[in-house]
């Protein structure tokens, strides 16, 4: 635990003090190996907006309408949806606030520093499964958006060539455009296939509003109990996580000390993600009847439409730029292992390769027995509560004895009220999200994933 640091009794309030003496505290920078390589070129306020979307609206959006039909309840999952997102956002503030205090360039060190290493060793295991879980989803939804362009080009027996299944197609896309893009030594580089990734996210909302338009069924949700609409609490925490990749690209920023801008990019990019989100839900719901929902939606649409041919390509294309950011963030952590489980001295560029090509490799050899990305999504939902709620829940409650806060009495517990309140709830959706997991894809058998090929 760093040293506490005093407040000057002259300041009026906590952002003066740390505007102030944020050069005081000293960053914890784990591996300056990696600081160094990863370069210190800011990102524009424009780069960091789209970044943020790009990676808050990932592929998690195909598979939010299924949940939110499988709720029952659309509008109290809806309320829901948008409750949380106001945490989320609370949440994203306080990571910022907390990168401000230590310096630190990314989430585990986040952690490090208000939490001390026995709870940083953990957060970076946790870090390190959801990233490698949400990987190995990318690769389970370009092998259904494979099946879907080839079904609907070929027919059903499509498969009973080896070229065209997808045991060869996904590792092609896999080697080919995903390896080395995940080489990268920075982030920096996403900035232009960014805008790309926003563009498809805008053009899969169009999809299925214009697929609704199309279909001549319309259908709608009975209302059931409230209290099921909760099912949807681990998806639409997947799908609005991007508080590990928030940190590298917030410490980037021309204005790296916290400000109405940074408050703008986070509240610009989680309102774009929320619309989409939502138009996708809404649209997608109304377009199926529920049984026939799949996981993936574009697998329920026929690809010889040109709109949907497109979509399927889209979706590919997104997960090849979003997938090396996500990486990223696990690629920090495993190299620390590195660094500290081995006794030889090993280079950075070696380093890195080994990492990403055993990353990639078991990804794909593991993503083979995952055929549907509903199961993979719930699970993963309910770890990214643990970033969303319970990391900076605790680094919040930290900050104030680090800083040995001597200001506003008021301020001070408000900031210990949303920090306490931040990691109650965060246990307690965290607890339910597990039971109804169990529950779900345990105890009740669900019906299989819908198979494009017949052979």
């Amino acid at each position: 635990m760093p040293k506490n640091v005093e407040l000057s009794s002259g300041s009026r309030t906590l952002r003066e003090f740390l505007n102030r003496q944020l050069i005081n505290v000293r960053p914890i920078i784990v591996n300056a190996d990696i600081h160094r390589k990863c370069g210190s070129s800011a990102l524009s306020l424009q780069t960091a907006i789209f970044l943020t979307i790009n990676f808050t609206i990932g592929i998690g959006i195909l598979n939010f309408p299924k949940v939110f039909a499988d709720s029952g309840n659309l509008t109290g999952a809806l309320i829901l949806s948008g409750i949380l997102s106001v945490f989320i956002i609370g949440s994203i503030v306080i990571l910022s606030y907390c990168v401000d205090i230590c310096g630190a360039d990314n989430y585990e060190d986040v952690v490090r520093f208000f939490c001390g290493p026995l709870y940083s060793d953990i957060c970076a295991g946790t870090i390190v499964l959801y990233i490698f879980g949400g990987c190995m989803s990318a690769f389970v939804i370009i092998g259904d958006q494979s099946d879907r362009l080839l079904a609907s080009l070929y027919g059903s027996n499509f498969c009973q060539f080896w070229y065209l299944n997808r045991q060869f197609v996904v590792p092609l896309v896999a080697v080919t455009l995903i390896l080395p893009l995940c080489f990268a030594k920075h982030i920096e580089f996403l900035k232009y296939p960014s805008l790309g990734g926003v563009l498809v996210s805008v053009y899969l909302v169009f999809l299925i509003i214009r697929q609704y338009y199309q279909s001549t069924a319309k259908f709608s949700l009975k209302s059931s109990n409230w209290t099921r609409a909760t099912i949807v609490i681990p998806i639409v925490c997947y799908g609005f996580q991007t508080h590990l990749n928030w940190i590298p690209t917030y410490v980037r920023v021309k204005k790296k000390t916290f400000s109405p801008k940074v408050i703008a990019i986070i509240i610009i990019s989680m309102l774009i993600a929320s619309t989409s989100y939502t138009l996708v839900i809404i649209y997608g719901v109304l377009t199926w009847p529920t049984e026939q929902l799949e996981s993936n939606i574009l697998k329920n649409y026929d690809a010889t439409d040109e709109f949907v041919l497109i979509g399927v390509l889209c979706v590919i294309f997104k997960i090849i730029t979003t997938y090396p950011g996500t990486f990223f963030c696990a690629r920090i952590t495993i190299d620390k292992w590195y660094c500290k489980l081995s006794k030889d001295a090993i280079s950075f560029d070696n380093r890195l390769a080994s990492t990403v090509i055993i990353w990639v490799l078991t990804n794909l050899v593991l993503s083979t027995n995952f055929p549907d990305i509903g199961s993979i999504n719930d699970l993963l939902g309910t770890l990214s509560i643990t970033f969303i709620f319970i990391h900076p829940g605790m680094c919040l409650f930290k900050s104030i004895k680090v800083i040995k806060y001597s200001g506003p009495i008021k301020l001070k517990r408000l900031l210990q009220i949303i920090s306490i309140s931040y990691i109650i709830i965060g246990v307690f959706i965290a607890i339910l999200s597990i039971y109804q997991w169990i529950d779900l894809y345990l105890i009740n058998e669900r019906p299989k994933p819908l198979s494009l090929c017949t052979i």
